[in-house]
């Protein structure tokens, strides 16, 4: 029996990724679909961390680890670390999970909460329980795009500060992104792995440019592979079947649950075998 072919569509920890697809049996075939950690301007990033300090901050919420991280050099480059840093340890500081964590330790800022499961929803729905109103917020957003709870929290008669430290777009080489997306079509690939909702949509951005029927991919046989819900639902809102969805949405889990499929499915032999 040939070994199952996975195709890997990250950009971020790839290289862990094709170890642990090596690990259960399987081919790695890589072709990231986003091009991810392209800082946005210090000029840009200038402007926005003196909104920030233009007032009291009563709540800071971090999405991702590359945004603080990005936010965090900003103020240190415009020689602001300092005074940014004394103002979130003022605030109430809410992240979505370990990542920004981390980070924010690196810098001693306490965190009050990390959001369980690691989604903005969950953050989004806590902080209108509690009433957000006439409170300052800031939402570091993944990538360029407002992030769902903004318009939410704004709604509920919160001041918010949205900080986008970060773009995320399709690679400068597609070739790789656009192999896996005519193999996938062809059903040449026994799994197509999604980490994140920026791959999924770069990944359907670069095949419908190519000319790639993202049906013929659904129908192709091809096992679709979501971390998580907001990666699973990005998937299903572009109409592409999601197979495979960890319940903890974690990298391990999901290639655990991804080799499971396989191996019930006769496209990968049990570590028994091997």
């Amino acid at each position: 029996m040939n070994e199952a072919r996975v195709g890997i569509t990250a950009a971020r920890r790839a290289d862990e990724q094709a170890a642990l697809v090596r690990a259960l049996g399987g081919v790695p075939v890589h072709g990231p679909s986003v091009d991810v950690d392209v800082p946005a301007p210090d000029h840009v990033m200038r402007g926005t961390l003196e909104d920030l300090l233009a007032a009291r901050l009563d709540i800071a919420v971090f999405l991702t680890g590359v945004g603080a991280r990005h936010l965090l050099g900003a103020a240190a480059r415009s020689d602001m670390l300092a005074a940014v840093t004394t103002h979130l340890r003022t605030a109430r500081v809410i992240v979505r999970g370990t990542k920004p964590r981390r980070v924010l330790r690196e810098f001693d800022v306490l965190i009050e909460w990390t959001a369980s499961p690691a989604e903005g929803r969950v953050i989004r729905d806590a902080l209108l329980a509690e009433g957000v109103a006439n409170r300052r917020i800031l939402v570091q957003c993944a990538g360029a795009a407002p992030d769902a709870m903004i318009d939410a929290l704004r709604a509920a008669g919160a001041q918010v500060v949205a900080a986008h430290p970060y773009a995320i777009d399709t690679p400068p080489d597609a070739d790789g992104a656009l192999r896996l997306a005519r193999e996938a079509a062809a059903g040449r690939l026994d799994a197509l792995t999604f980490t994140s909702a920026h791959a999924v949509h770069g990944f359907v951005g670069l095949a419908e440019r190519d000319g790639v029927d993202l049906d013929t991919i659904a129908a192709a046989g091809t096992l679709i592979v979501a971390v998580g819900p907001v990666t699973r639902d990005a998937l299903l809102g572009f109409g592409m079947p999601v197979h495979v969805e960890p319940d903890v949405p974690r990298m391990g889990a999901m290639f655990r649950d991804l080799a499971a499929a396989l191996t019930a499915s006769g496209r990968l032999r049990s570590s028994a075998d091997r």
